[in-house]
């Protein structure tokens, strides 16, 4: 289908895919090469990406902590979604979507993964608020399975999965 500028629709699709693909892969080694290192006796961050893979890996650990990797799973499935014609619709969704996930998955590693030693918020400031508020208000249980309600909403509203195709495949 070609519109009226000469770029099809799926022409588009398939560049905003490769650009998205591009992005999450920058987003991946950035939060998997972040790195404390001890040059000449000073102790100093080291990412492939340099100065803004530091930066930009400080600021997902702090903020979201463990649940920061998040973000590339889900940009990598946006990038699928664009590569394969799907319509990448309902942005502001899906970032609110994106943003349920990661504050539920943050908050389940500050519930479940403590850890007093090298890192006292596994789950990020946001994470531990969001676990410290519902563990302290309704208790451990309830707040995971709340933490797991949450990331299935999270999943919902960023990608276009529905958990009913699952049951329906498990009927099969």
């Amino acid at each position: 289908m070609r519109n009226s500028e000469g770029i099809s629709y799926d022409r588009k699709s398939e560049i905003l895919g490769v650009l998205m693909l591009g992005i999450t892969t920058l987003l991946f080694l950035a939060l998997i090469s972040h790195r404390l290192v001890e040059v000449e006796g000073e102790r100093v961050f080291s990412n492939l990406l340099g100065l803004p893979g530091v930066a930009l890996a400080r600021f997902l650990e702090m903020a979201f902590g463990n649940g920061g990797h998040v973000i590339y799973a889900i940009t990598f499935i946006w990038a699928l979604m664009l590569l394969t014609h799907q319509m990448l619709d309902r942005l502001f969704t899906r970032f609110i979507g994106l943003f349920i996930l990661m504050l539920a998955i943050s908050g389940l590693v500050h519930l479940n993964m403590y850890s007093a030693q090298d890192y006292p918020h596994p789950g990020g400031a946001l994470g531990a608020f969001a676990g410290d508020f519902f563990g302290g208000h309704f208790g451990v249980i309830a707040a995971n399975i709340a933490g797991l309600m949450f990331m299935m909403i999270g999943i919902m509203l960023a990608t276009d999965f529905f958990f009913v195709h699952v049951l329906k495949l498990l009927k099969r």
